[in-house]
């Protein structure tokens, strides 16, 4: 997410300062109802409403990076250190978790994400077409020095 002039968060676009990551939410509903989201609800009419967000730009996410190269074959391996693009790959995540379906896209200097290494659970491989990396926030507006709201 990014923070706006208004004093609120909204969704980042490409090219834009993340404030930080989106953990979810706590807001009274429209009947006065205290609720706890792990998302925020689209067209929610609420009062009272707490966003959490993750700013530290040393916190280590996880995030499925798309291998660019032949599943099977290529590793990954090289792409620690790497700035990454954040793909949208749709706008609705899970309802049920709060998990979004962005991933981790081409290596690009501009990139919003530096990877830092990659997780491996059992029968993962750095050669699997869609790997779990381990990433860092790389432009965050506290952090990063042409940050502007």
């Amino acid at each position: 997410v990014k923070l706006v002039d208004a004093g609120v968060i909204n969704l980042c676009a490409a090219g834009d300062t993340m404030l930080g990551i989106f953990m979810g939410c706590e807001y009274k509903d429209s009947l006065g109802k205290p609720t706890v989201s792990p998302f925020w609800p689209a067209s929610t009419s609420a009062t009272d409403i707490v966003a959490y967000v993750i700013d530290d730009p040393n916190t280590v996410f996880e995030a499925v990076y798309a291998n660019p190269g032949t599943a099977g074959t290529d590793s990954v391996q090289t792409a620690v250190g790497e700035r990454c693009k954040l793909k949208v790959h749709s706008t609705v995540g899970s309802t049920s978790t709060g998990l979004s379906t962005e991933y981790l896209d081409v290596i690009n200097d501009a990139g919003e994400f530096q990877i830092v290494g990659f997780s491996m659970y059992p029968g993962d491989s750095l050669t699997d077409a869609y790997v779990v990396a381990k990433v860092r926030m790389n432009m965050q507006a506290f952090h990063y020095p042409t940050a502007a709201v």
